[in-house]
């Protein structure tokens, strides 16, 4: 049963995972896992503290890795001042591994609409031109909330999103 803002639209629409064939694979594997697990209930009320749990547990692991990549962001930018120091590009670890520093351009768009006429004016980029997904997509969503169609050449599908509201602590 579709609930929220985008029901009167998404109940005429087929419904669909969204996900590649070989993924959905693995995530029928793990469904019959759980099926399979101890204190496995199919039930709304576990499965939704199931979610939260691993949610939890989700987080924490972002948490070490932000904190990783903390540390080897400090770690790079540390070597690339020290090499360049050294007057070295690459070094030999202990255990066999090599640390290499490069330098290669990185572009950055400063001026948007002359870079879209640049790329309107080369045949090859023309065509290559979209609207990056999340434009397109909240595009579609104002046209069928406002009854409108989807744009030419746009299919829509209804795809299920879960939500997970913290519990706000008390300050």
């Amino acid at each position: 049963m579709a609930r929220g803002k985008y029901a009167k639209v998404t109940q005429k629409l087929t419904r669909v995972f969204d996900v590649e064939p070989d993924y959905q694979e693995k995530v029928d594997a793990c469904k019959r896992e759980l099926a399979e697990g101890v204190g496995f209930e199919m039930s709304s009320a576990w499965l939704a503290q199931e979610y939260a749990a691993t949610r939890d547990e989700k987080d924490a692991a972002e948490k070490v890795l932000s904190d990783v990549n903390l540390h080897l962001e400090a770690l790079k930018q540390m070597i690339v001042e020290r090499f360049d120091a050294d007057g070295i590009d690459k070094l030999r670890t202990t255990d066999g591994q090599t640390v290499t520093v490069g330098v290669e351009p990185h572009a950055v768009i400063a001026d948007p609409e002359t870079f879209k006429e640049w790329c309107r004016r080369d045949p090859d980029l023309r065509n290559k031109m979209v609207l990056p997904f999340p434009t397109t997509n909240a595009l579609v969503k104002e046209r069928l909330l406002a009854g409108q169609p989807e744009p030419p050449g746009i299919t829509t599908w209804a795809r299920s999103k879960l939500t997970l509201l913290k519990e706000r602590s008390a300050k």
